[in-house]
């Protein structure tokens, strides 16, 4: 099978992944609430945020295993990949202990930061088995790399799938018996487990000249490795951080029931972005290939159209969340819970992260380029901006949530709007005019699709009810899709069905467009 069927079918099946895990989170978040109750509930996501600040002790290292061996599986040096292997193995070993280690001593000292004592046993188990669970993770890290290398996201997608959906049901049941927390994290560590395992049997199953073993690891490859880590790390560094760091300083300032309302709101943008990134994900290997060919102006063709889909996609996120979001948050939670401001942070939110998404591709073409550590700068500099912005909203001003919402997304209208912009212009060379004169169609048109949906929500659907903002809704999603559709060109139309598998770029569609553009 050739290489875009491949991309394209796992392009779907880890959108349809990425669906599940929305699906399950939609749904887990308000039942766990009302089965825990908003301060346990909150206690369960400053964990969550412990467990995800120990993914930085990987340091890199998973983006450096993942080139190196997609890169001598690609060339069939089936040794040089071993050696890889084997050297990560040795490397992740070592860091899953570190892990381990750093979990006992956070867990001992975790009573200094927990107000009530009744919760000091809980958040000590919590984090032992949360922080055990990730150490145990680690040296399966090692086989990163393989599954890329074949395209074979698929497999892993398909996997994750079964999984989640088993430990969701498994959780369900759990919390309806009576069991909290402990039980779930337990669970999760079962999970992880199961899903690592499967993850190596996929690898083996793939690369079939497989032979790891320590004696097999070398001292040249794990500087390799280490020498392309530097970066990773960092850019992982300032991109967790920027995650998490809003939740911290929440829970700290503002109490744990105040964050539970920030993190619905939260989690429905990081919903957002992860099924808007996983549904056209496919830049890095697209844009690695036209850079390998050193074929300039394709690539900077691929850029410019995959700048202006992520508008248009993103765009219509915000579209959404502004027009009914307060209508999904209720829904979702329930009248008794603080619908308006959970509203008023996920406008706030989404319209700042979004440029994250917009302006992915800039980010890849970098990556494909070997230029990352100038995402690494740009990742410390939001970190350090959005940090100072907070305290001061919110543990000096006392603005609250929304005051935290504007610190988490301040940065990124410069960062990534304009900087990020001119570094690509001068490390890429695609000029800052042009990535700019590509926005300013499809801009016009979903602004005129807005002005038209406004006066629709004016004068027709005037109603609150839920049937009415669905119906809505559809025609808002229609009218906005008609007015950007129509700012693709035809040489457009027909770059997209060069990156999709035959069966669809074979299509009359296809054929007519590209009769057209001759």
């Amino acid at each position: 099978m050739s290489i875009m069927p491949l991309l394209f079918r796992g392009s779907m099946l880890r959108t349809l992944q990425t669906t599940v895990n929305i699906i399950v989170g939609l749904f887990m978040l308000p039942f766990m609430i009302s089965i825990l109750g908003e301060d346990l509930y909150g206690i369960w996501i400053l964990i969550g945020g412990f467990t995800a600040s120990l993914h930085l002790m990987d340091f890199g290292f998973a983006s450096a295993v993942t080139r190196f061996v997609v890169r001598y599986l690609t060339e069939k040096e089936y040794d040089e990949a071993n050696e890889v292997i084997s050297s990560a193995l040795v490397v992740y070993i070592i860091l899953g202990l570190l892990v381990a280690i750093v979990t006992l001593i956070i867990a001992v000292i975790s009573d200094i930061w927990i107000s009530n004592p009744e919760n000091v046993d809980l958040v000590f188990a919590l984090i032992t088995i949360t922080g055990l669970s990730l150490a145990i993770e680690f040296p399966f890290k090692a086989f990163a790399g393989v599954s890329i290398a074949y395209m074979r996201h698929d497999l892993n997608a398909l996997s994750q799938i079964i999984i989640k959906v088993i430990s969701t049901v498994v959780s369900i049941f759990l919390l309806l018996q009576g069991y909290e927390l402990i039980a779930i994290a337990l669970v999760g560590l079962g999970s992880s487990l199961l899903s690592n395992i499967v993850f190596v049997i996929i690898a083996r199953r793939l690369f079939q000249d497989i032979a790891v073993s320590l004696s097999r690891a070398k001292r040249d490859k794990i500087k390799q490795l280490s020498g392309f880590s530097f970066w990773a790390f960092l850019t992982d560094i300032s991109s967790l951080l920027n995650k998490k760091m809003d939740i911290f300083m929440i829970g700290a300032f503002l109490g744990l029931s105040t964050l539970t309302i920030y993190y619905v709101s939260l989690r429905l943008v990081e919903y957002t972005i992860l099924f808007l990134g996983r549904a056209t994900g496919i830049t890095m290997p697209i844009f690695t290939k036209k850079f390998s060919e050193n074929n300039t102006k394709e690539l900077n063709e691929a850029i410019l159209i995959f700048v202006r889909i992520n508008l248009m996609l993103g765009c219509y996120a915000v579209f959404m969340a502004v027009f009914f979001g307060r209508t999904v948050i209720e829904a979702w939670m329930g009248s008794g819970f603080n619908v308006d401001l959970a509203y008023y942070s996920l406008c706030v939110l989404i319209s700042g992260k979004i440029l994250l998404f917009i302006f992915g591709p800039l980010a890849s073409a970098l990556m494909a380029l070997n230029k990352h550590q100038w995402l690494s700068y740009l990742g410390l500099t939001e970190l350090s901006i959005s940090a100072v912005v907070i305290y001061l909203a919110i543990g000096i001003f006392d603005l609250g949530i929304l005051g935290a919402s504007f610190g988490a997304v301040v940065p990124l209208f410069v960062t990534r709007f304009l900087v990020l912009p001119i570094i690509v212009e001068k490390k890429v060379g695609l000029k800052l005019s042009k990535i700019y004169s590509n926005l300013y169609r499809p801009f016009f048109c979903i602004i005129a699709a807005v002005l038209i949906c406004i006066q629709l929500r004016s004068y027709i659907f005037t109603e609150a009810t839920v049937l009415y903002q669905f119906y809505f809704s559809l025609v808002a999603s229609i009218v906005y899709w008609v007015f950007s559709l129509s700012a693709l060109t035809s040489k457009e139309w027909t770059h997209l069905f060069k990156i999709l598998p035959e069966r669809f770029s074979n299509s009359w569609l296809s054929k007519t467009l590209t009769q057209k553009r001759r």
